[in-house]
This record gives structure tokens, sequence and C-alpha cells, in this order.
């Protein structure tokens, strides 16, 4: 059992979260028989004397006071006994210590903390001897200081010490050999004979059974109420081990007759027992329990018997005998409940990597076990219910930031893992801030919408707000408040209030650090000048870390945005309004109507002309969505005509390359000739020309999508001015390249069908080139979709990824390449551990983006409508930019590892391999089919 600090609200509550622990400190003592777990705090407030006769209010206080004796803030020492409050003395001793962090006597500090914190503890509970007899009766249980930042005092943090734990189990000990109460587990083990000795007596085994239930539920209540101390572990009675082959024939006739096991294959049947072990547990022993230390994570099956089944204090259910469970552990590394064993009970134990090893790819097993975790455990039931209360608002519901934010912090964001700590994740923030309007810090009101409200085009009525990751349209209306118009109200509303939610997060924690007076004071003064707002930021209760995180995400004017959020206060007020129906054009009709004339315009076509008025056979599409950057540079004549000029450019400016390794010289030279052109903003005009007379058209418009348009005529395109491994070859008398920029979530349904209505059967194949979180492999890897996954339906599309060589792109790109199933999430915040493990373990996804699903759906319905051709190739293809199961490398951390101005190296592989494929080197003129199919040239 895990046992933790919560929270209570009296009027002597003291601020709550200043230590950054799940407790509450309070300033008078606590009535013991309603909280029962108060008293191990360090800052519970409880007078005892020390050896040297003064009265001290807590171990804080004991333990603070001789720590400033010792360095030598005599001074300050004395202010100790001014301070009611543990906590408060927690804060003022952390700021006067850092003066001494580089002197001798903090040496002499570190030696002696250990036994000075013994020594508090030891007068605390000897001077009170009600306290004491607390401390004993948490019998052997493995006392955990649950604290979500020391890692030396604490035992939550990977690796930690949990030194507080200790020393209060070590004086449990000394205690207990002087006393003579009996501990908790001893007095359950005192209660559960009394019962076995009274059942044994009834003849009615009906009554016996109930009899038993009943009062075990209240032994167990008892003990929950009891124990509730600290964060706990409890070891309890090993099971016996079992090789009884009659108890192997039950388990085998047990599982033919019980889903999802009884799905597997018969002849397998055997073998999974063999491979598990049988344990035989008496009975109230734990089978298995939420955040136990020791965990194997192994799942189990009732051979006979039953158990109890809660979570945390609630008891939930009765399981019987056949009933498979625990599988939540080789599956996600955590348990979402606790069972204790009942009567009679034996189980088959299934190590984790034996369950993982028969949980194959689309079996009958694997699908039910998906089924249940969704349908009976919810477990994906946080991301739904953030997600749910998002789309209420575009329905009309009234913003409710509490709502918000309780919804958001339950959701457990791999983007955020602190967001329930009181560290500040800056790199979470940062993430957040740039994807933000850049006023966000003294903006109170957001008004949103997809249709661009009239009055804005009025520049005396509005001005344009920057957001530096997001191409939105924000619009500042008066100080204060700004209009958001939106490309959809799902994929950017929920990018948009997910970031949100990161900075009103971060902004709570910050507002909590900085607002003492005094600093809020002298951060007014000291606003406008970055370095004495970091030594301001550096006497206020904040680390090394949390400073330089802020100076990145504010490095120019710091001191102004935090003293907005302080202002601000995190006020906000959200109005979504879903536009009434209107007759005008939309921005993605403006939008696809502009390719079409844009495609007129290129192939010389009559004005006027219509796609249908071409024959399918005259005309070849094929549509690549990515960068703009990298699909030009392979093709582009302004770069290839100037190979040597560029690389001599590069050997003289010698540019600091943020990529390190290219997979070929090309590579490197598209990553010179960025900076080549950065340095070079005269030739702007003319590469422009020189790639219009090659056939490559430019359409920067957007008309609000967002999305940029390339397109090549690449009847145009001259074989000494493209990629050395590319020879082009139109297909036949019109073949166009489209290459459109990045959509977003679900606008990619929208984009994907209007250019589907436009080009129809004309088009031959649709290239999705991007970055992706990854699941397997690598940060730089190569992930290939074969089939697209919901992150919230039973939903999965395949993909035709016509004959791509896969080991010809892992040879050019020196990367592996990983194909599979891919997951597509409606967020980048909107994202957990539990989701990714479910689809990465049951459904083998290889990794995580935002659009696939949308693309495949549409290309699917069309080609059910026979709108699209039956053989279109569908290729998601992405470079692995981080891995959202790492809270080291997810996506927060994405900066400083690749430079997409340069080029991923990766990606121009993927480029390479998906539409610029040659041909065969034993070819005497190779050749490209742009749709990604080689040709190959019959020899004579």
């Amino acid at each position: 059992l895990f046992f933790f600090f919560f929270k209570q609200k009296t009027a002597y509550e003291m601020q709550r979260g200043l230590v950054g622990s799940e407790m509450c400190i309070r300033d008078r003592p606590t009535d013991l028989s309603q909280s029962s777990h108060i008293f191990l705090n360090v800052h519970y407030f409880c007078k005892f004397k020390g050896a040297d006769g003064r009265e001290y209010n807590s171990c804080s206080h004991y333990y603070h006071f001789n720590k400033l004796l010792i360095v030598g803030a005599l001074k300050e020492a004395e202010e100790c006994f001014k301070i009611l409050s543990g906590a408060e003395i927690y804060k003022f001793a952390k700021r006067v210590e850092k003066a001494y962090y580089d002197k001798p006597q903090w040496k002499e500090w570190e030696a002696k903390k250990d036994e000075i914190m013994k020594t508090a503890n030891r007068l605390k509970y000897e001077q009170n001897p009600q306290l004491k007899d607390q401390l004993i009766l948490t019998g052997d249980k493995v006392l955990i200081e649950d604290h979500p930042t020391d890692a030396y005092w604490g035992g939550r943090l990977p690796n930690s010490k949990n030194q507080m734990g200790k020393v209060l189990m070590d004086l449990r000990e000394e205690f207990k050999t002087a006393n003579k109460i009996m501990p908790i587990n001893a007095e359950v083990e005192n209660a559960a004979e009394d019962l076995q000795d009274l059942s044994s007596k009834m003849k009615d085994k009906k009554s016996e059974k109930i009899l038993f239930s009943v009062i075990r539920n209240q032994m167990m209540r008892k003990t929950h109420s009891q124990l509730a101390i600290s964060e706990m572990v409890v070891e309890g009675p090993l099971p016996e081990i079992s090789t009884d082959i009659k108890l192997k024939e039950e388990a085998l006739a047990e599982i033919k007759k019980s889903p999802p096991l009884m799905y597997l294959p018969q002849s397998e049947i055997k073998l999974f027992i063999e491979e598990s072990r049988i344990e035989i547990y008496p009975q109230e022993a734990f089978i298995m329990q939420q955040n136990y230390a020791n965990d194997k994570f192994g799942a189990f099956f009732l051979i006979r018997g039953d158990a109890l089944v809660f979570r945390e204090k609630d008891y939930l259910e009765f399981i019987p005998k056949g009933t498979f469970f625990g599988f939540d552990g080789p599956l996600f590394n955590k348990r979402f409940y606790s069972v204790k064993a009942g009567e009679n009970c034996i189980i088959l134990h299934i190590p984790s990597n034996i369950l993982l090893k028969y949980l194959r790819k689309d079996s009958k097993v694997t699908l039910n076990v998906a089924r249940n975790l969704l349908v009976k455990h919810n477990i994906l039931g946080s991301l739904i219910s953030f997600k749910s209360y998002l789309r209420q608002l575009k329905s009309g519901a009234i913003f409710d930031k509490g709502t918000l934010l309780n919804y958001y912090r339950k959701m457990d964001s791999c983007l955020h893992p602190y967001a329930s700590s009181q560290l500040l994740d800056t790199s979470a923030w940062l993430y957040a801030i740039r994807r933000l309007p850049q006023n966000v810090t003294s903006t109170l009101v957001f008004f949103i919408t997809t249709k661009n409200p009239e009055v804005l085009s009025h520049p005396e009525v509005s001005s344009p707000i920057k957001t530096a990751y997001r191409p939105r349209q924000i619009f500042q209306t008066m100080p204060g408040k700004c209009v958001a118009v939106l490309r959809d109200l799902e994929t950017d509303l929920f990018d948009l209030m997910s970031n949100l939610c990161i900075h009103m997060v971060e902004s709570e924690k910050i507002i909590k650090k900085l607002r003492s007076p005094m600093l809020f004071k002298d951060l007014i003064s000291f606003r406008n000048n970055q370095s004495d707002v970091v030594k301001l930021l550096e006497s206020a209760d904040l680390t090394k870390d949390e400073i330089n995180g802020l100076t990145k995400i504010w490095p120019n004017n710091l001191g102004e945005h935090l003293f907005n959020i302080l202002m601000h206060y995190n006020n906000f007020s959200i109005d979504v309004m879903q536009p009434r129906s209107h007759l005008k054009l939309d921005a993605t009709e403006k939008w696809v109507t502009r390719l079409w004339f844009a495609v007129v315009s290129l192939l010389k076509l009559e004005p006027g002309s219509s796609c249908e008025s071409i024959p399918d056979e005259e005309m070849t599409i094929d549509i690549v969505q990515g960068s703009r950057r990298a699909f030009t540079s392979l093709i582009s004549p302004f770069i290839h005509s100037r190979r040597e000029e560029i690389a001599k450019w590069a050997s003289e400016a010698k540019p600091n390359l943020i990529t390190k390794k290219f997979g070929c010289q090309s590579d490197l030279l598209y990553a010179n000739a960025h900076y080549y052109q950065l340095n070079h903003t005269e030739l702007a005009q003319k590469k422009i020309k020189e790639e219009e007379e090659n056939g490559i058209a430019r359409i920067d418009e957007t008309e609000m999508t967002g999305v940029a348009i390339s397109l090549v005529d690449v009847s145009k395109l001259k074989k000494e001015l493209v990629d050395p491994m590319f020879t082009p070859k139109p297909a036949n008398k019109y073949h166009v390249l489209i290459n459109i920029g990045y959509t977003f979530g679900v606008q990619s349904s929208d984009i994907i069908r209007s250019i589907m209505n436009v080009f129809g059967k004309k088009i031959r194949s649709i290239n999705i080139i991007g970055k992706a979180g990854g699941m397997v492999g690598s940060v730089g890897d190569i992930l290939l979709a074969t089939r697209i996954h919901n992150d919230e339906a039973f939903e999965v599309v395949n993909n035709n990824i016509g004959n791509l060589d896969l080991k010809q792109l892992e040879k050019e790109a020196g990367r592996p390449v990983h194909a599979g199933p891919m997951l597509t999430v409606a967020g980048t915040v909107i994202q957990n551990p539990v989701l990714l493990n479910y689809y990465k373990k049951l459904y083998h996804c290889v990794g995580l983006e935002m659009e696939a699903l949308h693309f495949a759906r549409e290309i699917k319905r069309y080609q059910e409508l026979g709108l699209v051709r039956q053989d279109i190739t569908s290729r998601f293809a992405y470079y692995t930019s981080d891995l959202p199961l790492d809270p080291s490398s997810n996506l927060s951390h994405e900066e400083g590892q690749v430079s997409f101005d340069e080029g991923v190296p990766t990606l121009n592989a993927i480029y390479r391999s998906c539409l610029l494929y040659t041909s065969d080197a034993a070819d005497d003129t190779p050749c490209v089919d742009l749709g990604g199919r080689r040709i190959i040239k019959k020899k004579k």
C-alpha cells in the first residue's frame, strides 16, 4: 500500500505548496483522531525542547536553526524563533543559505545534517508520546517522503535516497523495543485469526463466506483509515509457488473457457502455462498493488478462489475464478488498482515479458485486451474528458479556468511532465510560449472563431499579433483583448488551448514563487533591466535551472513579462464562437481555386480551362506535403548551377552548421546554400526568376489556411540542374508536382478533399513527408506508416506505399527505417504515457503525428466513391524528431538537435526515395517516375 499526505483546508492552513510536497503545513496541532497522517511532516507544529533548553515549534525549526549556526549565519539563526510556521522557516533558511554554498562551513553542515535531523525527530517523538504511539502503529511499513523535487530527503524521484523515511523508520525500531503497542499489521493478523476461529465453527458455508467478506471489508477500511500516514509500501506475506500438475490441468481448463486467454491458439495454451508460474496466496495477501516500489509488473489469472479489488481506499468489486487481471502492469508499468487474495486463492502469475510475447499484432487476445482497457478500465478517460470540455466551449459552454486546468492536469501530458510539480517546467513553457501570441502575458480576453470578422480588415481597429511557431491569425482589438481566427475549431482550438494550459499552470507556479511584497516591489523597479531581474530571481525561491529556463523563454524582456504575469494573475476570459452559415467562399475554397489557376498558368493552358476538360491519360498529378525549402533544394536550378560557388563561399565563410553528419555531398550543399542565400539577399529575386524559367512556381498567398504551395512542371526540369540522384522524366503531356505546406490536424481532411475534387483520377500519388514522434528507435530515424490508427476510436486505415525500396532508403539516409502502424493524435500536448504505451504495445505503432489519419480517411472515402484511382499510392514517411515517452527527448527538448533551415539529411533521403527515385544502377539511362515507381529500361 502507498499512503500519502493529503491536503486539508482549515482556518489554520498555512500557505500550501511552498516546499513542493503534497503536504499541508499547519501552525497548530491537528486533531489526530481526524488526521493521523500529518504528524510525520517535518513542518508539523509540535513543541519540544532541545539540549540547549530552547523550545522549538517543529523539526524544521530545530533543523534550520542548527544549519544556520553551523554555517555562521548567527544573526539569521536567531530570527528562526520569530517565525511560527515550519514552511516559512524553510523558505527563510533557503534564502539565507545560498550565500554559504561555497564556504568551508557548508561542508561541515553536509556532514552533520543527517544526525541533526534524526535528533530533531527523536526529541519530537520522545516529548510527545501520542505521536510516538502513532509512529509505532505504522508497523513494518516502508515510509517514503512523497516530495516531488527533493531527491535526498524524499523518495519520490528516480534514484532518490529517501533519507527522511529512513530516519523515521530507524526511530520507529528504537521506540518499538521500549513500547508494547501492537503494530497495525499485527492487529490485522490477530483479527484474521479470530475470524478464522469463528468461521470454522459455522456449519453454513454460505453464511461463513458472507460473514468473512463483511468483516474483511471492515478490517480493510480500518487499515486504510489508520495507515493513511505517508507514502508506504507493504511487503506482505509471500505466496507459495506450486508445481502441482493437477493445478496446471485446472488452469488449462479455466483458461479454455475464460476470455481473453481462451483466444490463444490451443497449441499455445499449455506452453503459456509452463512459461508462467502457479502461486498459492494466503488470505488477505496482496496479489498486486498500486504504487508498489518492487513491482515486477506481471499479469495474473485467477485459477481458484476469489479476490478483492480496490483503488486506493475505495473497494471496487470481488472477482471470481477465471478472471484475467493485472495486464496494466506489463503494458504501462503502473497499476490502476490493487488486488487482495480471498479464500483458497490460487493464481497463475504471468511474467511481463511472457505476456507481451503473446500479445501479437492483430491477434484476438490482443484486440480483446485492448477493448477491455478502453471499455472497462477507461484508460483514455482523462484525454477524452479534456477534449470533450474543449468541444463544449465551441458549442457555447461558459469557460471556467478551474475546470479546464483540472482536466488538463489529470491528462498527464508527455510534453509537460512536471505539470503537477512545483518546479518550473521551463522546457514545456518555452514550447507553449512559441505557439501562443506574443502578447499572451498581457492578454486577458480571447475571442476565438474561424471566420475573420470584417471589422478586423480595418488597420485602425486592430493590429496583427505574431505567433512564432504557428501560422495563426491573431489580432489585438484593444489592450488586453485578442481575436484568434483559427483554421478549425478542433485541432487548432485544441492546440491553442492546451498550450495556454501550459502557460497558466507555469504562471501559477511563478506567481507563488514571486508573491512576496518585497520581491514584487523590487521587480517593479528593475523590470526593464534584464541583468537586475536575474539577480532578483537569484534571491527568490528559484533554482539556477529555473532562472536559466526563464531567460531562455524571454531573453530580452523577462522583467516585463514577469510583471505582466503577476498583475494578470491568470484571469483569462475565453469565448469560442462557431460562425453561422454563410454563402461566401471560405478559406479552403479560395485556396484551391488559386491552386488551379496557378496550374493553368504554369502549363500555359487556355484561360478559363477546367481540369475536367483534360483527359486523364494526358495529365498526372503527384502531391507531396512537406517542407518547401527541403523540396525545392533538390530541384532548384539556382542552387545546382552554383554548386562550386556555394562550396567555395562555405569554405571561406565557414558557417556554423548545426547539422554535423550528412548523408551525401548534396545534403551539405543544401545546408550551406541556406546561409549563402542569407548572405546574398540581393539574389532573392534572381532565384525566383531562375526557378520560374525552369518550371517551378510559388504561391505564397495562403488565403488564411497557412498552407503555401509550390508547383513543378516536370517537363521543364533539366537533369544537370537537379539533385544528381534524379533524372526527371514526365509521365505524360502535363505532369505536375504539387508541393503543399504543412496542414494542421483536421484541416488536412478539408485540404486533400478539395485537391481531389479538382484533380480526381489524375492524382497518381499522395506523399506526406514530415516529422513525427517515435515510439521505437532513436531521434533521426525514419518512420514509415503502413496503416494509421485514430487516438480515440476503433478506426484504422491501411496505406498503399507502392514499391518503395526500404533497404535503399536506409542506405541513402544512413538511418534505420521503422515501417509499421502510426498513431494520429489530437495534438502535441494532448497525449500521455498511457495512450502511447497502449498503441505501442497492443497495436505495435512505431510513431505518432497529427495529420495522417485525416489524409488517409479521405483518400479511402474517395476511392470507395470511385472519384480517385484505386491504385493511388499514399505514403506517410517521417523523420523522428522526438521521443514522447522519454521526458528528456520529447518535443520540448527538440531545439538544438537539428536545423530545418539547413535541411535534415533524413528528410532529403525520404524525398529522394518517395519522389525522386532513380532506377537501378544497371540502367543505361536512369529515369524517374515521380509517383515513386521505378522505370527500368530493358536492355536490348
